[in-house]
């Protein structure tokens, strides 16, 4: 028997569970000719967030970006499971408009502006929250 959250035994005496857990087990052998049941001690497990796969902002980086372009629209690879990607992105005059990067007009004359971003994977599941590494977007 198990007692915890999310905690489950299959036919073939396989401890399973479906999140981050502690998982508390007790063995019981029936009575039997000659024989009295007998009960284990309890015996737990705990069960971790898995790590996910790497996640990577995919778009290209090699080329600057124009300006008065309306925006790159991000994207991601990686990652594991079904936890929102988000973005966080740094960078004078840079922000996210409708899914895209881009650079408020008032900073395109005259001069480049980096934005950095990075993006994250919320939890899901048995796997941990990610976040990338910071990628480096230049707008000329």
């Amino acid at each position: 028997a198990t007692t915890g959250t999310s905690c489950t035994i299959t036919a073939t005496n396989q401890l399973n569970a479906t999140s981050a857990t502690t998982c508390v087990v007790t063995a019981t052998k029936a009575a039997s000719t000659g024989y009295l049941a007998a009960t284990s001690t309890t015996k737990s497990f705990v069960f971790s967030l898995a790590t996910q796969v790497a996640l990577l902002i995919s778009n290209s980086n090699a080329t600057t970006i124009a300006k008065g372009n309306t925006g790159i629209i991000l994207s991601t690879t990686g990652g594991t499971g079904t936890g929102a990607v988000s973005y966080a992105v740094t960078g004078i005059g840079c922000m996210l408009v409708g899914g895209k990067l881009t650079v408020a007009s008032t900073y395109l004359p005259g001069s480049n502006v980096s934005c950095s971003v990075v993006a994250s994977k919320a939890a899901s599941g048995i796997y941990a929250s990610i976040k990338s590494l910071v990628k480096i977007f230049t707008f000329k």
